[in-house]
């Protein structure tokens, strides 16, 4: 019996270092990338797996402060989220606002801010200025991964993936604990699904589709 329970914890924690191993892997190439070029699309709202609103959007960024993000959504497939950055100034237009802002002093850290919510909290996270209001801080200090958890290898569309599970938590705000289940893909090391819930119900799940360290258009990084 004992041996039994023995070899039981043993099984249980090497999986836990797997899967933190794994995950720490993820989030290493990501922090090692010049520049990131996304596309993703959320499922979000009370029963997001059903009936929730979809958005979809891109991210592009790179170590130069310039960064593009477009999400769409609503009935009309609007804009409803834009943020772009070339690198010294920045423009941050969100639904409801008619008028294009005049721009302003870029915060510094757009590219490690981005990159840490992808690896670990998901896009959709960033778009909620209520929770993540001073862009000068560190968000790998504020958004904090715990319990982690090994799941199956399973296919996730065409793609290979091992399934990692984790406890997310943000600094400061005791009411905002998660499970997250993430799926990453076995070939490239990079994130490739995310599930996020909260008390058992699915807040919002995102698929990615992800490239780093390509060229980028210029272009991108124009403020209107």
């Amino acid at each position: 019996m004992l041996l039994t329970l023995f070899l039981a914890f043993s099984v249980s924690a090497q999986d836990k270092n797997e899967a933190e191993q794994l995950f720490q892997a993820m989030e290493a190439k990501l922090e090692k990338a010049k520049s990131l070029d996304l596309s993703f699309e959320t499922l979000w709202g009370e029963a997001a797996l059903r009936n929730g609103q979809i958005l979809k959007g891109t991210l592009v960024a790179s170590r130069e402060n310039q960064l593009r993000l477009q999400v769409k959504g609503g009935e009309k497939n609007e804009v409803v989220h834009l943020r772009i950055s070339d690198g010294a100034k920045a423009i941050l237009v969100v639904e409801g606002n008619d008028d294009m802002p005049k721009p302003k002093k870029a915060p510094k850290n757009l590219f490690p801010k981005y990159r840490t919510f992808l690896a670990r909290g998901g896009v959709l996270l960033a778009l909620l200025p209520p929770s993540f209001a001073g862009e000068q801080n560190d968000f790998k200090e504020r958004l904090l991964v715990s319990d982690f958890k090994l799941g199956p290898k399973e296919k996730v569309g065409e793609r290979a993936t091992q399934r990692v599970d984790y406890m997310l938590d943000i600094k400061g705000q005791k009411a905002f604990t998660c499970r997250v289940t993430l799926w990453i893909d076995l070939k490239t090391g990079l994130p490739v699904k995310r599930l996020v819930s909260d008390g058992g119900l699915t807040w919002f799940t995102e698929s990615y589709e992800l490239k780093l360290d390509g060229k980028l258009d210029p272009t991108m990084f124009k403020l209107p």
